[in-house]
């Protein structure tokens, strides 16, 4: 490997850099902070609390007492980034149901390393995500300079010591005039380019990638390094100037040095696309740079995110952190060595290494509608009754992904996503969900009878479901209706800041990706108000004891309220396939029939024609009862098996 160029000056050496901040490394109490010369506190805590009990003091004044002491103690030991993480890693384990992870032993439990995060579909909890899930308490995630200006989110952001960086969308404002792009050159209408623009400046148009000035040749014309792919015509823009980066890079080497972790997002920001978007180069130059500085390869770990509908509460994610990539010596002496040609072509290589990599750990599609396609294919694929794990839903799900433009053309391939299609359509249309219909299905098949259920059970279950759900309605009101004002402030502010970032950006489509960040955000600032008003209105009803009691346990009651939910939901939506039954029971049926022909045709095109990852597994559904070729059903008539093989030769029937 090439010999490492000399670290810059103000760059600070090992021993300098172990006293900059407390490491979060060294446990929960750092004794550098001299907490033996502060445990007079505890006793000073106690003594308060004791003498103020035997003077006669309310108990609340006096255990208030001690727990300022307490709090002292806590400020002067306790390493503030340690509570602020422990906070936001409750928060996330609130707002999502499910948390899977796969290829945490890829991240190393010491030592630098960068992890190389996206896409960053869900702005401020994607890193509370990763956090939650590295193993890694030393993890300094890059953050927009611009979070940091806020009062709430920079407080937080310096709390879990954020790297910033000033971005350039960040300090965009638009340009005077409309403009034209061909190819590399732009050319204005109404402009002023030679006053209002500089070399290396950017420009940002809505719906088309960054633009980067080479060079202004007039007030009307500019050249760009790289010509836009696509033409663009008679549009306004936004201008940014190019701003340095040095003291940035310097805070990142300075963090690796110290054998800490770096996170970034290179995509540049939050979206809602479902693929990934253009990587910026700043992810690669650290790779080389920390590379060539400290005479070793430093590793870059890609960690995939997958949401399924994380912009919900109580939705899933599935988090991948895929094998190391090293930065080769022969990439490490073309960047020390070469001139900007070769660092270029040094930095689109490691690039072009990190961007393949996180595409591995996560499920790309062209559209929201056909990525929700790829999850029902999974559910059709795996049996009823088989169990699988997040790793081989997550493997399954990327089986149909990566292979898509190979086979989406293809006949059967096409009359498959027609009938998963309207199968999904279908189960919107009638509110259910596919669990619904595959277990009525199971039920059918099992009893051999061509009803799904007779009307006797269908009565007896709606009952017995209607008696559980008066119970469980029983139990959620209190808490539910106290959490009401959460719910529904939350949402506003949430779709509200929505609104605010799809017409301020230029990749966002619906700004699902900061929904639940706002949600998150607006809750935390809203339940300890609420709950300081809830506790003074307890004890104007029922005095001091009832606030005192609602004080310390109403949080551990509206935790478990989240379970009643969750049980009160579940058990609505399943009085709506029983109704539907009940109503028409010939439409249930043919939903069910419908259900199996999309399960036999995702078998077919998995293992005969060869789209997606076939998969064994240790139970299998029995055969479905199918009936005719073509049928005339309630949905209208479909032409369920396209080929000339009979329905019962069908592979996996």
């Amino acid at each position: 490997m090439a010999s490492p160029l000399a670290p810059p000056t103000d760059l600070a050496t090992p021993e300098e850099a172990k006293h900059l901040e407390p490491s979060p490394v060294e446990g929960l109490f750092p004794t550098a902070r001299g907490a033996h010369r502060s445990v007079w506190l505890f006793w000073l805590g106690f003594g308060l609390s004791c003498t103020l009990t035997s003077a006669g003091w309310s108990p609340l004044v006096s255990q208030l007492a001690g727990f300022l002491c307490f709090a002292a103690w806590v400020a002067n030991n306790v390493d503030a980034s340690k509570i602020t993480w422990e906070v936001l890693f409750m928060l996330t384990d609130i707002f999502f149901r499910e948390v899977g992870v796969r290829g945490q032993t890829n991240v190393p439990k010491h030592g630098p390393c960068i992890l190389a995060c996206g896409p960053h579909a869900n702005q401020f909890l994607d890193p509370v995500v990763v956090a939650s899930t590295s193993q890694r308490d030393d993890i300094g995630f890059i953050v927009a300079a611009v979070t940091t200006r806020r009062k709430f989110v920079g407080a937080l952001a310096r709390l879990i010591r954020g790297i910033p960086v000033e971005r350039p969308q960040d300090l965009a404002k638009p340009l005077q005039g409309t403009i034209s792009v061909q190819g590399s050159k732009v050319t204005g209408k109404g402009t002023s380019f030679t006053t209002a623009c500089g070399p290396r400046g950017q420009l940002f148009v809505k719906g088309s990638p960054t633009l980067q000035i080479d060079k202004v040749v007039n007030d009307t014309t500019l050249e760009l390094r790289r010509g836009s792919d696509n033409p663009i015509n008679d549009v306004g823009c936004k201008y940014a100037p190019h701003i340095p980066q040095e003291n940035f890079f310097t805070e990142v080497f300075n963090r690796l040095r110290n054998g800490k972790a770096v996170a970034v997002f290179p995509e540049g920001g939050s979206h809602d696309n479902t693929s990934l978007l253009a990587l910026k180069p700043g992810v690669a130059l650290m790779a080389l740079k920390a590379s060539v500085l400290f005479g070793r390869p430093v590793p870059v770990i890609p960690v995939g995110l997958n949401y399924f509908k994380g912009h919900r509460f109580r939705s899933r994610v599935f988090v991948d952190f895929q094998p190391s990539i090293y930065v080769s010596e022969a990439d490490v002496k073309l960047y020390s060595e070469g001139d900007s040609e070769d660092k270029k072509q040094a930095a689109a290589r490691v690039l072009n290494n990190i961007r393949e990599g996180m595409r591995n750990a996560m499920v790309e599609a062209p559209n929201y509608h056909t990525l929700t396609l790829f999850w029902t294919l999974r559910r059709l694929y795996v049996p009823t009754k088989a169990k699988i794990d997040s790793v081989a839903k997550q493997r399954l799900t990327r089986g149909f992904a990566e292979q898509y433009d190979k086979f989406k053309d293809n006949p059967d391939v096409v009359q498959c996503l027609k009938l998963v299609s309207q199968y999904t359509d279908l189960l919107k249309q009638y509110g259910l969900r596919d669990y619904m219909v595959a277990k009525r299905m199971k039920e059918a098949v099992e009893s051999g009878s061509g009803q799904v259920v007779d009307n006797m059970e269908l009565y007896s279950r709606l009952l017995y479901r209607l008696g559980l759900l008066t119970v469980w309605g029983l139990l959620w009101v209190p808490a539910g209706l106290l959490a009401l004002p959460h719910v529904l402030i939350s949402k506003h502010v949430a779709h509200k800041k929505a609104k605010e970032a799809v017409k301020n950006s230029s990749v966002k489509i619906a700004g699902r990706d900061v929904l639940g960040t706002w949600k998150v955000l607006t809750v935390m600032g809203l339940f300890p108000a609420l709950h300081l008003v809830y506790t003074i209105a307890a004890y104007l009803i029922g005095g001091e004891t009832a606030a005192v009691a609602y004080f310390f346990f109403m949080p551990f009651i509206s935790f478990y309220n989240l379970k009643a939910q969750e049980n009160l939901v579940r058990l609505f939506q399943s009085l709506k396939p029983i109704f539907l039954m009940i109503n028409n029971n010939k439409l249930a049926e043919e939903l069910v029939a419908l259900r199996e022909v999309c399960r036999t045709q995702t078998i077919k095109v998995v293992e005969e024609i060869g789209w997606g990852i076939p998969m064994s597994f240790p139970c299998d559904d029995p055969p479905p009862l199918l009936g005719s070729k073509h049928r005339n059903s309630s949905f209208g008539s479909i032409d369920w098996f396209p080929s000339d093989e009979p329905a019962g030769e069908q592979k996996g029937s």
